[in-house]
């Protein structure tokens, strides 16, 4: 394949990682080798392949080193200095669980948009400033690597485009430097929002983060021949803010095979799999399912809640102590993250499926597409005007108010008696409308449509 027919992909994420943007352009990557189209990607590791440089293979990675920057360690020295000083945005300490029942508020994890204010100026403020400022540098490092590593495969290989994935953003930023040095098309897939975020996690509760990510995202796109959204609710707020770019959307979607359904005969096994942070509150699910296994009077054998990931503990809470104080430590399993291979294995026994609440309201998290698929029913704790729920709408999920525990309660007791009664769920989506593949073919095309034209 002539080397006019490669693609220069930048991806802080690539397998060997297990993170969703590995996972979209490990699948992305593969369909377009089987059309014809070659890739060197740039991505984040500790070990480098530039011994496969000139090897002949259809995709050619090269793993960059990341680091701390100069300005991080300012940063780092600067939030030191003030780590003393209180600030009613920290996370708390960790609290008895008991004394905050599902209903309680919790410090604010989550700050809308327009909740941040330049003044006046505290020390909070400055704190979640500086926090902002090391986020938004945090990956120059590597940025700054892959725009000399580009300059170094561009002596021996010419580019038809250049492809940017991000978060992290820096590689947008690195894409568009790398473009305007080869003369090639840039293309952006920002797989979340970034300046057209509605909302940010306390650690950069600051205009300052809008400020910074504005910017860099207007040099961005105004480089750009094509930027591909993860969600057409996404895609919407752009055209908002940049009415005469192309901006199409292709979701993530699904890849693999489902789990075979094994469902024990005499256990009613729900499973979350993914993290509790921020704003994804598991109490109202607990309180929920307490509610219901009481009304039930199911034993604690029949039913089981399974986390598996990030789930020790919700806002500075152990989640074993919040599961105790519902009275379900003997129906609730808090396991690590795990493979595939062992997360392939709790799929095939869950009857259901939990999505959590989030509050970045136009994105879908990955594994939304994967519950979809699985032999399990999907209990969706989604508010209203988000992109999760308007993708759940045209399944026929169940769909809760976050905080509705009643509702949630009654879903458990018409999904459980049913299980009692010999039904067994079957795959929400039976289609392939969220197929990793579709999605591929949809960003293969637009990349064909684009690339001639820009070179013309």
């Amino acid at each position: 394949m002539s080397d006019k027919s490669r693609v220069l992909l930048l991806s802080y994420h690539f397998p060997p990682s297990n993170a969703a943007g590995a996972n979209r352009w490990d699948a992305f990557t593969r369909y377009a080798v089987a059309h014809g189209v070659e890739f060197d990607v740039l991505t984040a590791g500790t070990s480098s392949s530039w011994a496969k440089e000139h090897a002949a293979a259809p995709i050619r990675v090269f793993a960059l080193p990341d680091g701390f920057s100069r300005s991080e360690r300012a940063a780092n020295s600067a939030l030191g200095a003030l780590k003393s000083l209180r600030s009613h945005r920290d996370v708390p300490q960790k609290s008895p669980a008991e004394t905050v029942p599902a209903t309680q508020d919790v410090p604010q994890q989550v700050f809308r948009r327009d909740q941040l204010r330049w003044l006046p100026l505290t020390t909070s403020s400055l704190r979640a400033g500086l926090r902002s400022w090391l986020k938004f540098t945090a990956h120059s490092p590597w940025a700054d690597a892959a725009v000399r590593a580009a300059q170094r495969l561009r002596l021996s290989t010419q580019y038809r485009c250049v492809i940017s994935s991000g978060p992290p953003f820096a590689s947008h930023m690195a894409a568009r430097r790398i473009a305007k040095d080869l003369g090639a098309p840039l293309i952006l897939d920002f797989r979340d929002p970034w300046s057209a975020q509605n909302a940010v996690p306390w650690e950069i509760a600051s205009p300052l983060w809008f400020s910074l990510s504005g910017h860099a995202e207007r040099a961005c796109i105004e480089a750009a021949s094509l930027i591909v959204m993860n969600t057409e609710r996404a895609a919407q707020a752009m055209r908002a803010i940049y009415p005469n770019e192309r901006i199409e959307t292709v979701p993530n979607g699904y890849s693999g095979t489902p789990a075979a359904p094994a469902h024990p005969p005499d256990t009613f096994s729900v499973l979350y799999a993914g993290a509790v942070y921020l704003d994804r509150d598991p109490r109202p699910l607990l309180a929920g399912l307490a509610l219901a296994v009481n009304r039930a009077e199911v034993a604690p054998g029949a039913l089981r809640l399974r986390f598996i990931g990030e789930c020790d503990s919700y806002a500075g809470m152990p989640l074993a102590d919040l599961a105790s104080a519902h009275g379900l430590s003997e129906y609730v399993e808090i396991h690590p993250p795990v493979s595939r291979k062992e997360l392939a294995r709790y799929l095939q026994e869950a009857a259901m499926l939990v999505v959590l609440p989030q509050s970045a309201t136009l994105a879908i998290p990955s594994k939304v597409y994967e519950n979809l698929y699985q032999h399990a029913w999907v209990l969706a704790l989604e508010p209203e005007d988000t992109a999760t729920r308007s993708l759940l709408e045209q399944t026929g999920v169940d769909i809760v108010e976050p905080h509705d525990v009643e509702r949630i309660a009654r879903v458990f007791e018409e999904r459980l008696r049913a299980y009692r009664n010999g039904v067994r769920p079957t795959p929400a989506v039976k289609d392939d409308r969220y197929r990793v593949e579709q999605q591929a073919t949809r960003f293969l095309t637009l990349v064909q449509s684009v690339v001639p034209r820009a070179q013309a």
